[in-house]
């Protein structure tokens, strides 16, 4: 029973230190919101989707006077409707014109986010830091 107590107990603790890490990490990532948004409508720009694949051609050449890029801006209200909001354990991007369920079902759903390669890349910034402050909490909490 003693050992059960024990387990338990680290159990918990790690379960805490996950939470704590994931946490940190959103909270830290909130300042590169502008970033995260300005990539995804870039990318668009380009006529490519948040994982790099291209978004096709126009049908009608009149319609931008041009095949490619497809970068789904007419008016820019789709664009502009692309906002990351973040909790404290999670961030979502997403588009909020009426457009964007139509767009989306046309050109796929990768036409509004960040890659994994991305996400990742901004974690490697941040993590240090966090890891560091984490280390100095635990031993702060073993002392």
């Amino acid at each position: 029973m003693l050992l059960d107590a024990k387990i338990n107990a680290l159990q918990s603790f790690f379960d805490d230190l996950y939470l704590s890490l994931r946490s940190e990490m959103f909270t830290a990532l909130k300042k590169y919101k502008k970033d995260i948004e300005e990539a995804n409508k870039s990318k668009l720009l380009k006529g490519i989707d948040t994982e790099g694949k291209s978004l096709g051609r126009y049908k009608n050449f009149e319609y931008k006077q041009r095949f490619t890029p497809v970068d789904l801006k007419l008016t820019g209200d789709f664009h502009n409707s692309i906002k990351a909001e973040f909790s404290k354990t999670d961030f979502v991007i997403e588009a909020i014109d009426f457009k964007t369920k139509f767009l989306e079902k046309k050109y796929g759903e990768n036409i509004v986010g960040i890659s994994d390669v991305e996400l990742l890349e901004l974690v490697d910034l941040e993590l240090p830091p966090i890891m560091q402050k984490l280390k100095n909490d635990i031993s702060n909490t073993i002392r």
